[in-house]
């Protein structure tokens, strides 16, 4: 299977990859660095809500929620799915 690059928001719950790049501002650019998420770093899109509410994921072991908007902005490369319970609380 080809490595294709698609927005974190395209991921499905339950699913891994590797990020590529955030298209942003420096601004944006340093507030996901801080929190973790940057190009080569591993994360897990946990779950979301309904009616293009916030995205959960995982990077290394904390979940974090993101608008649609900035994940939108993070470029990943999927992976496969991870066998944890992805149902949101």
């Amino acid at each position: 299977m080809e490595n294709v690059i698609i927005p974190l928001s395209n991921l499905r719950d339950g699913q891994q990859a590797v990020v590529s790049a955030v298209e942003g501002g420096r601004g944006l650019v340093e507030k996901l660095t801080a929190m973790g998420i940057r190009p080569g770093k591993r994360i897990t899109r946990f779950c979301s809500m309904y009616m293009r509410g916030p995205i959960t994921i995982r990077v290394d072991n904390v979940q974090l929620s993101l608008g649609r908007g900035i994940a939108d902005k993070i470029f990943v490369i999927a992976d496969g799915l991870t066998d944890e319970n992805t149902t949101c609380r």
